[in-house]
């Protein structure tokens, strides 16, 4: 073997060690693969609270599950929770998309500009801090810990994955009665108190109702579809605030019921006297200990109907005057009309000035 080929032989052998060095299994891999928050498992995290912008939802262990602190340790969704948590403990430092403090407002993982900011407390009494950034492309979010200036690209969470509102975390469902088994109710707010009584499956009556009255079915009906299926906006607590306004509520039903095994049940409902500063009302059920925020819709039956509105009005007769407040309808064919008396003088428009030769189509005798 020549010079030559012993030089080409060395270069390949030497080629053949670095690949080895580069792709042997487990070396770059395992590195790659690295948890960023190693050591770290589910199992001890106790609580996790995610803030953005101005909102935040912080999550705790409680009893056999999770549950929102704030709100006197409300449940929680358990899927809800440890799916997030193991989401955010799944991110790796595979992909490294830059390790310098300059590139962070770029990538939208400084401390002040992050889309989501989660921290994860742990048994031991630590803060692990994820500042979750922009996302480059679909399912590709870019996330730093903090303490580090280096940023990494992650397929494992999007920042919408990590929900601030209250209502993604908890069972929004507050009241779930059966409408067909509901056998009464009583409306109280500022319009009066109304009682409705169940005469047959699909009929109900107003029980005070008037000779010449007629009830109104399909009002009640709406009202008893909004009531026997109430989904809540987020948990309070159990703590009646003043500003609920509860002491002198805006209005209360009580429901009567039968539950699947035919008992007689109660279930009151207390709406607060005022909206709360976003537009909604809070909400007391007497079978739950929580109060509750609702949207205004929920309870803008209950606050503001009144009797008239479970009333059909009565039909306009022939001999009614008319105020201009109804469309009149005609009965009967006009079949004759008076003389008609003299008119005003009709005045002669201006000269007609011809604007094309008119042609003769046949003779004009004299």
């Amino acid at each position: 073997m020549n010079r030559r080929n012993q030089i080409l032989s060395g270069i390949a052998l030497l080629q053949v060690v670095l690949i080895a060095l580069v792709f042997w299994p487990g070396r770059g891999a395992s590195a790659a693969a690295e948890p960023l928050f190693s050591g770290v498992t589910l199992d001890d995290i106790q609580a996790i609270t995610i803030h953005q912008g101005d909102t935040s939802v912080h999550v705790a262990r409680g009893g056999d599950g999770w549950v929102l602190p704030e709100a006197d340790d409300f449940p929680v969704t358990s899927l809800t929770a440890t799916d997030t948590i193991s989401k955010v403990l799944e991110i790796n430092t595979r992909r490294l998309v830059a390790s310098d403090a300059s590139s962070h407002a770029r990538l939208q993982v400084t401390e002040d500009d992050a889309v989501r900011t989660v921290a994860l407390e742990t048994k031991g009494g630590d803060t692990l801090t994820l500042i979750v950034g922009s996302s480059p492309s679909f399912r590709a979010t870019n996330v730093r810990r903090s303490g580090s200036d280096d940023v990494y690209i992650t397929n494992n969470l999007q920042a919408s994955d990590l929900k601030t509102d209250y209502g993604s975390w908890v069972d929004t469902s507050y009241l779930a009665i059966p409408q067909t088994d509901v056998t009464g109710l009583t409306v109280t707010n500022g319009q009066g108190t109304l009682t409705f009584t169940k005469v047959s499956t699909d009929t109900w009556t107003l029980t005070d109702i008037a000779a010449g009255e007629t009830f109104n079915q399909n009002n009640l009906s709406s009202l008893l579809t909004r009531i026997s299926g109430i989904n809540m906006v987020k948990p309070l607590g159990k703590e009646d605030k003043a500003d609920y306004g509860m002491t002198t509520p805006g209005a209360t039903v009580t429901i009567d019921w039968q539950n699947t095994g035919g008992e007689a049940q109660t279930t009151t409902l207390t709406v607060g006297a005022e909206p709360l500063e976003n537009g909604n009302y809070v909400l007391k059920s007497s079978d739950s200990a929580y109060y509750v925020e609702v949207a205004k819709f929920v309870v803008d039956n209950i606050l503001n109907r009144g009797r008239a509105d479970y009333l059909q009005a009565p039909e306009e007769s022939e001999g009614t005057p008319i105020d201009g407040s109804g469309t009149v309808t005609a009965t009967n064919f006009i079949t004759s009309f008076s003389d008609i008396g003299d008119m005003s003088a009709i005045t002669a428009p201006a000269t007609l000035t011809g604007t094309s030769t008119l042609t003769a189509t046949e003779n004009v005798t004299p």
